[in-house]
């Protein structure tokens, strides 16, 4: 780490790629052990092949004064750039959305699901309505405004006519996808973690999460569950493997971790999240500003959340994001 740290200002302007930044500044064995093979897990890209932006959004590269203070001093007198507490819904992050949905609804809003939008149909600079479907059927719905928290590249693949050279751009702008194995455990409480990461290979999950240790009414009274998260790509052999075989996997790697017995499972369930991660990899600035910048030619088009913005930020960004959209109109 010294040595990193002393070499750093020679390198200064060269930290394009997420490993060069790294390495830089927590050093080569840091790197080896934890960053490098857990980077490459979740994005299934070698690290030297993504942004360095990725590291300055999600990494907290603390001076060599703040590891001295640290070995050295109480945690609670040392200024931390980590997050130790947060506000969190009693009944689950999901509160947040479905509070937005009754004041919708109590305002006169109408909230359609279960619909597709297969095309934006656009006249010069506007959005002029919508082509959406539900069961097979479609319909044609006039736009005043559109607000999208779609993915970027999903916004412009629906454009009608299609913007051919911004399809371009949007190709390089993948997402990784993400699936969400959920485990009923016959047990109390794991432990007092919120998070726990792994990125030895071996595993075949990146995070584990106890929704109990956010909110204790997340489980029944002595009982938890875990909840695993895996990245892959839509389409893939993971998207693609059952349930029950991944249920197996799973449950596996948790007995080997130390987690639980495979007796104490009462049961699982899934979620796939098809666009979960957005990949920065090395040059992505370029095509996303040219995203940006064709969807701004819109006068009645704003994008937001973290698809919508291929933002690599947290839900308190994304919140932001939307109460910057929702600004946006009431200043039209």
């Amino acid at each position: 780490y010294v040595s990193a740290v002393s070499k750093r200002p020679l390198s200064k302007g060269v930290e394009t790629d997420f490993q060069t930044w790294i390495v830089s500044r927590f050093g080569q064995k840091v790197f080896d052990i934890n960053f490098g093979p857990y980077t490459a897990k979740v994005w299934g890209e070698p690290p030297e092949n993504l942004s360095a932006d990725l590291a300055k959004l999600r990494v907290s590269a603390p001076n060599l004064a703040q590891v001295i203070l640290r070995l050295v001093l109480p945690a609670n007198m040392v200024n931390s750039p980590y997050v130790t507490e947060f506000w969190y819904p009693r009944s689950g992050i999901g509160r947040i959305a479905d509070r937005l949905a009754e004041e919708v609804v109590k305002l006169g809003g109408e909230i359609w699901l279960d619909h597709s939008i297969e095309g934006f149909n656009r006249i010069d600079s506007r959005i002029d309505s919508l082509t959406v479907s539900c069961k097979r059927k479609s319909m044609i719905l006039p736009c005043n405004w559109l607000l999208s928290s779609l993915p970027l590249h999903q916004l412009i693949h629906r454009m009608t006519p299609p913007l051919h050279k911004a399809l371009i751009h949007a190709a390089e702008l993948p997402y990784r996808a993400l699936i969400f194995l959920f485990i009923m455990v016959d047990r109390p409480e794991i432990g007092q973690d919120h998070w726990l990461y792994f990125p030895e290979g071996r595993f075949l999950f990146n995070r584990v999460s106890e929704p109990k240790t956010f909110s204790p009414i997340l489980a029944p009274p002595e009982k938890t569950s875990l909840c695993a998260e895996i990245t892959c790509n839509k389409g893939d052999e993971l998207w693609n493997m059952r349930v029950d075989a991944l249920a197996d996997q799973v449950i596996s790697d948790l007995e080997l971790a130390g987690l639980i017995q495979s007796s104490e499972v009462e049961g699982y369930f899934s979620d796939r999240c098809r666009w979960g991660y957005p990949v920065y990899k090395v040059g992505y600035q370029s095509h996303l500003s040219e995203l940006k910048e064709t969807v701004a030619r819109f006068e009645n088009v704003v994008t937001f959340g973290r698809q919508g913005g291929f933002d690599y930020g947290n839900m308190s960004d994304a919140i932001a994001s939307g109460l910057t959209a929702a600004e946006t109109l009431l200043d039209a």
